[in-house]
């Protein structure tokens, strides 16, 4: 199921994925693919005049492209959300994925394209993760614990950082899965 939510996990608007879709819309599916097609069909059912309120919309990286990050932005939302490294345009000048993976773990870069203003970040965690935004940056730098499985201890909180940008997707992710949670307790 495909579904809008709100971050305390009340469903906006939903669509039951069902293979080939009757109501699909060909054009969304060939400018941003098909899992994100529907995400902007459901966005063209928000009614006129709530389209002018400040929507802050997050997802994963299945949805995720500059294409649609720059179409959401123009339209007047912002978004934020995980993304796969063959997404990442080649203007992007983040470093390669092959070579970043070797460096040492907490190193992190971010880049803004100046003719969209989207912010792409990336970060060595105990993998690498990369993250798009139309509307978070990474500053604030917060310092955070982390507990060191080697160690058997919390690492010393200046040694990790925790990004504005990783703190808003986080917090707003687990939000929507509020909803997904009560969606499983009922469909049981």
């Amino acid at each position: 199921m495909w579904s809008h939510s709100t971050k305390s996990g009340y469903l906006l608007n939903f669509e039951m994925y069902q293979g080939n879709n009757p109501r699909r819309n060909v054009q969304y599916e060939k400018e941003f693919g098909k899992a994100a097609a529907p995400l902007v069909a459901m966005l063209d059912e928000i009614p006129v005049e709530k389209r002018n309120l400040c929507y802050r919309i997050y997802f994963d990286n299945l949805f995720t492209g500059s294409n649609l990050l720059t179409y959401l932005k123009e339209r007047g939302y912002f978004a934020t959300d995980t993304i796969r490294a063959n997404r990442i345009p080649k203007s992007c000048p983040l470093t390669e994925k092959r070579v970043f993976s070797k460096k040492v773990r907490e190193t992190y870069e971010s880049v803004i394209d100046g003719d969209h203003g989207i912010l792409s970040a990336r970060w060595l965690d105990n993998g690498i993760v990369s993250i798009a935004s139309t509307c978070y940056g990474i500053i604030p730098i917060a310092n955070v614990k982390r507990y060191c499985q080697s160690q058997k201890s919390h690492r010393h909180p200046k040694t990790t950082y925790n990004f504005s940008i990783q703190r808003m997707y986080g917090r707003h992710r687990s939000d929507g899965q509020k909803r997904s949670a009560a969606q499983d307790k009922y469909t049981r």
